[in-house]
């Protein structure tokens, strides 16, 4: 976690902030992010930003047409330099991956540049800067596989939804609350646009059950949306747990509008047995995937497959992405087999 002094300048950075716009990444803890601080201040805007890890210059032009006199970036490992040239106001970047170089302009907030382990997700600095509910705050926490102690504070207020505190696979496999993550997983699945407004109806939301119950009409809303994306995941979860193998679960799809691939891989890590977990979307001339293991650290494998192809990969110690060409696909997963060895 951030040091005390750090929350306190990350707080004093956003309240200072009269014309903010945010960018945040396309997962849970990137969306509640920006959820718990619009909670707290209400006059941020921003919209998510969908696939590759670099926020690039080509949205640039997004902050500067909202004439935001300060831009802030959530849960993105990385930025262009043509993104930060480009940008006219002052940048606060609030991320756990690998820590990044910055320039003078950017405010860059990452526990791991004190503590290489430390990997605090955005959501939970968010939350200990500007507050908000545990339970949503809670929310993108699990969903990055994190424990923290608040969340024995949430068993006890609400022991229905979380009756104990558990590893995060126990949590988002085998409880309510791990059901509950799954539903705002789920609202990014849609189009831009449909996120920006699934932001609204989470602001709306104040307990669990307006979701869990249908109490609300955006709780309704949310429910909804997670029924029907429900059933295009299940399919291909039962397909990808008939690969698992001893060594390598290898799950290739394609011909799907929606990416599952980061969701796949996290439950296939607590469901099947296999030591590597890969599973491959198959999109544009290129695979985009998500890898998983137990016990192997993954950057310095990935990095290794990597050479003398034209593609990208790396994130955390046990959970990575990567996006390949498809001319390079079978060369790649082979570089990974042999670091396996």
């Amino acid at each position: 976690m951030l040091k005390r002094e750090l929350l306190k300048k990350l707080f004093e950075e956003l309240k200072s902030a009269e014309n903010p716009f945010v960018f945040y990444d396309d997962d849970p803890d990137g969306m509640i992010s920006f959820v718990l601080i619009k909670k707290r201040f209400g006059h941020f805007s921003g919209t998510v930003v969908k696939g590759a890890p670099c926020l690039d210059e080509s949205y640039a032009s997004k902050a500067d047409d909202n004439s935001a006199d300060k831009v802030i970036v959530l849960d993105k490992p990385m930025l262009s330099s043509g993104f930060v040239d480009n940008v006219n106001a002052q940048i606060i970047w609030v991320d756990h991956h690998e820590p990044q170089k910055v320039p003078k302009k950017v405010s860059y907030f990452n526990p791991r540049i004190h503590n290489p382990k430390d990997i605090s997700p955005t959501s939970y600095m968010i939350y200990k800067a500007v507050g908000g509910p545990l339970w949503l705050a809670m929310c993108g926490v699990v969903s990055d596989w994190y424990v923290c102690p608040e969340l024995k504070k949430l068993s006890k207020e609400m022991p229905d939804l979380l009756p104990k505190v558990e590893s995060p696979p126990q949590i988002l496999y085998g409880t309510g609350f791990g059901k509950l993550i799954r539903m705002v997983d789920f609202l990014i699945k849609k189009n831009t646009s449909d996120i920006n407004k699934s932001v609204n109806d989470l602001l709306r939301i104040s307990s669990p059950t307006d979701i869990l119950e249908r109490e609300t009409p955006e709780g309704e809303r949310i429910y909804e949306n997670f029924e029907a994306i429900n059933k295009e995941y299940e399919p291909l979860l039962k397909k990808a747990l008939e690969k698992d193998d001893k060594n390598l679960l290898l799950f290739t799809y394609g011909g799907m509008k929606r990416s599952f691939t980061s969701e796949l891989s996290n439950e296939l890590l607590e469901k099947a047995s296999s030591r590597l977990i890969i599973v491959a979307r198959k999109k544009d001339g290129a695979f985009k995937m998500s890898i998983r293991s137990r016990d192997i650290v993954l950057p310095p494998l990935i990095k290794k497959a990597l050479r003398g192809i034209d593609g990208y990969g790396g994130g955390h110690e046990h959970a990575c992405g990567a996006n390949i060409p498809v001319s390079d696909f079978n060369k790649f997963v082979e570089g990974l087999k042999e670091g396996l060895k």
